[in-house]
């Protein structure tokens, strides 16, 4: 693939756990900025469900954030533009994805539902059931990584664009 193909590929559809979406959109570290960039630039299109918005909008309201309502709307602002929403299917979730860990089903509903192929999440209890899984909703699921082994797989000119 030529380096102009490559730069107008269609974005990676991720999933990406609201954690990282909360640091990405609060701090300015360099692999919060690098993750932000990424949706910005359309390197990733990230996946957003009614649950997962719900939870982000939740997140950035915990007082020891201390965002003021207006703080919290710019923070949206920048990364809701760049979302596809996937509309949960009913009843998927209890016959796709069984033995997902509690806390991470929603997560794993969302990549199967709307085909990601990433789904970006530092929990490594999440990358050992995709790994070790037999179930059919891992051996279907995208690819589960921490935030760090994203960037390391990307080619060295969006690396460089993301991280700079």
């Amino acid at each position: 693939m030529s380096r102009r193909s490559r730069a107008h590929a269609a974005p990676e559809r991720a999933v990406i756990d609201p954690s990282l979406i909360l640091r990405a959109l609060t701090l300015s570290d360099d692999a919060s900025r690098g993750l932000r960039r990424a949706w910005q630039q359309g390197l990733l299109r990230p996946l957003l469900s009614p649950e997962l918005a719900s939870t982000l909008m939740r997140a950035l309201s915990y007082r020891a954030l201390g965002l003021s309502t207006d703080e919290q709307q710019e923070l949206l602002a920048d990364f809701l533009p760049f979302v596809e929403v996937v509309k949960p299917v009913a009843g998927a979730r209890a016959s796709r994805a069984s033995g997902v860990p509690a806390t991470h089903q929603a997560l794993v509903e969302l990549a199967l539902q709307g085909d990601a192929t990433v789904l970006l999440c530092d929990d490594e209890v999440l990358s050992e059931w995709s790994a070790n899984s037999r179930s059919q909703a891992a051996r279907q699921l995208c690819t589960v990584r921490a935030m760090s082994a994203w960037f390391q797989v990307l080619p060295p000119s969006q690396r460089d664009a993301v991280l700079c």
